[in-house]
């Protein structure tokens, strides 16, 4: 483990030589591909038909009725900012931002840019993601390997900027954290290096895929664990950590992880875990622990004897007492039929020639797990989960996105509507972002690709005042030549 402070980061972009450190470090890929599982009939599901919930069509649009157009789109991180500042241009970009009251904040691999949040001009960047760490010797200094996360927590009012290192120093995975000291992105950081994954069986260890949620008391963090020997994996296992954000917020030098192991070997079958992240002025239940979440296809994933729905694991972090923490399964929460998987290795889905399927220059739909985030907002009288991820929306293997919105009064999450957006238009529609708004209005971010469309991203929204289960009509993001959202794409609120 690795604790220190930076210096303020304006004064690390202003630095030839922290930013030429930076721009040095090692990348251990630039195709970026997670480490391949193949689950029971995931190459070979059995055909369900067209999916229950499937919406093929949208409403006419209404004044009442009609998600607004977007008030403001700029450009984001492009490759070309990759190949100026690190020389190479990594495949996938795994784009993901958050926002706070002045900033959006865009990471992707391997580079970040700040922007303000009420114009969308540039306000810092781009820059090397390593960059907070210049001149600390760590690992993290030397290493930018992505996967990156950055989240803002409004109530705190700090930025936490994460991503891994791996391979170098050790075998073992390494996260690297850096929190800023105040609402400014600009000012001084907290810096943490952890090892997440434990090299066990001599091989590599690979903290993959991670996803962070803020939560009151803690950051609650998951990864799927591979151990690799050169590409074979060895072992695999999905993992949830905790860390005392009390104590990385004060600069605390011992802060340690609370880690807990889901290492299953036959269904149902534990993968990519997802913690809640907390979005709201009004907090959880007091002492409510972080849910970590996961999409359950019975057929991919399951043990045979159950039916479609959605797992969830209860986390309580006890950072006095560590050993008295507990990370316990819920009873499954029960969904109408859905199929995960669309049987393709990654070519999936079709985008203009010379980008289709039948090429072998399909999409990949990055199925059988939850799209990041899992939001969680409370509304005094029950609190709200929102969670969405694709599916083979015709049992063909068109894309849709299936969206959840889950309900607890006091007594358990429960289902409280959900529905499947795959609008008959011969596109699909995959890696979605969902978010909830203080007033119960659900908004769908995805990407959208087609022979005869260039892939893009797209929103719909989803109003209390509409049916349950239905989307109102969408707007698209501002065309682009090419363009993708990513794995890790975040939907996030404006704190109020």
């Amino acid at each position: 483990m690795f604790a220190g402070e930076s210096p303020r980061l304006s004064q690390l972009l202003a630095s030839p030589a922290a930013l030429e450190t930076a721009r040095a470090a090692k990348i251990e890929d630039v195709e970026v591909l997670n480490p391949e599982l193949l689950f029971p009939g995931m190459l070979n599901p059995r055909a369900l038909g067209p999916d229950p919930l499937r919406q093929t069509s949208l409403p006419a649009p209404k004044a009442r009725g009609r998600l607004r157009a977007p008030l403001l789109s700029f450009e984001g991180v492009i490759s070309k900012d990759n190949a100026d500042l690190i020389r190479k241009r990594p495949v996938p970009p795994d784009a993901n931002g958050d926002v706070s009251p002045d900033h959006y904040i865009q990471m992707t691999n391997n580079v970040t840019k700040i922007f303000d949040k009420d114009n969308g001009e540039l306000v810092a960047g781009p820059f090397p993601n390593n960059l907070f760490f210049a001149g600390t010797g760590s690992f993290c200094e030397e290493k930018n390997d992505g996967d990156p996360i950055v989240l803002y927590d409004h109530q705190a009012k700090r930025w936490i900027f994460t991503q891994l290192a791996f391979r170098g120093r050790d075998r073992h995975g390494h996260q690297c954290f850096a929190i800023s000291q105040t609402r400014d992105p600009l000012g001084a950081y907290f810096l943490y290096e952890f090892v997440t994954a434990i090299s066990i069986a001599g091989g590599d260890a690979l903290n993959d895929y991670g996803k962070l949620g803020v939560w009151p008391d803690g950051l609650y963090y998951s990864h799927n664990e591979f151990e690799l020997d050169g590409e074979q994996v060895l072992r695999f296992a999905a993992v949830a950590i905790a860390f005392d954000k009390k104590a990385m917020y004060a600069g605390d030098p011992d802060v340690r992880g609370i880690k807990f192991v889901e290492d299953s070997t036959t269904g149902p079958f534990t993968i990519s875990l997802l913690p809640t992240h907390w979005e709201g002025k009004k907090k959880p239940r007091a002492g409510a622990p972080n849910l970590f979440w996961q999409a359950l296809d019975e057929q991919i994933l399951g043990d045979g004897t159950g039916v479609d729905g959605y797992r969830s694991w209860a986390f309580h972090a006890d950072f006095k007492n560590p050993t008295l923490s507990t990370f316990i399964e819920q009873p499954r929460i029960t969904a109408p039929a859905y199929n995960l998987a669309l049987a393709c290795d990654r070519n999936c889905f079709d985008q203009p020639p010379p980008g289709s399927v039948a090429a072998g220059n399909g999409l990949d739909e990055v199925g059988v797990r939850l799209m990041y985030r899992a939001q969680l907002r409370s509304f005094g009288g029950y609190e709200s989960v929102v969670l969405n991820h694709t599916v083979n929306a015709d049992g063909q293997g068109t894309g849709g996105i299936r969206w959840v919105e889950l309900r607890d009064d006091g007594s358990g999450f429960r289902l409280f509507q959900t529905g499947t957006l795959a609008p008959a238009d011969g596109n699909h529609r995959f890696m979605g972002s969902i978010a909830q708004d203080r007033r119960g209005n659900i908004a769908l971010g995805y990407s959208v690709t087609g022979l005869e469309t260039t892939p893009r991203c797209a929103t719909r929204g989803a109003a209390p005042t509409i049916r349950r289960g239905r989307c109102r009509p969408s707007w698209s993001v501002r065309p682009a030549k090419a363009s993708r959202c990513g794995a890790p794409i975040a939907g996030a609120i404006i704190p109020r």
